[in-house]
């Protein structure tokens, strides 16, 4: 049985526009990991066509949480062709079944956030607890903390600022 989790990925003003659901490796080591070297960009408005063209943009920008959003699916799916990785219609209810759920905004010109809630015993189950929150660099420092070292506290102490 893996560890399921699902992103949502919001609009600056915190309008869902997508929901991947992942059926396996979904835990903050995993996840959580990946999603937070995916987050170390720039999220920009507008693509210029002069001489810095969109071919020097490179994978350090998304063009607008939608671009994020495209480019993360394209990602997963390019190392999970078949299985995994799907998508969700947005707003909809959550499963039981998802252990960790991350959110991921962003407004123009920064980097985005990425959050972390676990698994709670009431609806919506897997936006209960919270267990870290932070730019895709807290989030690394956070991750790279020996694993003897991170307490079910440190975890579940929601790091929120």
């Amino acid at each position: 049985m893996g560890t399921r989790s699902v992103t949502i990925i919001q609009e600056q003003d915190g309008k869902e526009i997508c929901r991947i659901y992942r059926q396996y490796d979904g835990y903050p080591r995993g996840a959580g990991k990946e999603l937070a070297m995916f987050c170390n960009r720039i999220i920009i408005n507008g693509i210029r066509l002069d001489a810095e063209g969109p071919g020097n943009y490179g994978e350090r920008f998304s063009n607008g949480m939608g671009e994020l959003a495209a480019q993360l699916v394209a990602k997963w799916k390019n190392e999970h062709p078949v299985g995994n990785i799907y998508l969700q219609p947005p707003t909809g209810e959550f499963s039981e079944y998802v252990d960790y759920t991350y959110v991921i905004r962003c407004k123009t010109g920064e980097q985005p956030t990425l959050e972390c809630f676990g698994l709670d015993d009431d609806p919506p189950y897997a936006m209960g607890k919270h267990i870290f929150g932070g730019t895709s660099k807290e989030w690394i420092e956070w991750l790279n903390k020996p694993e003897d070292k991170v307490t079910v506290d440190d975890i579940h102490a929601a790091i929120v600022k």
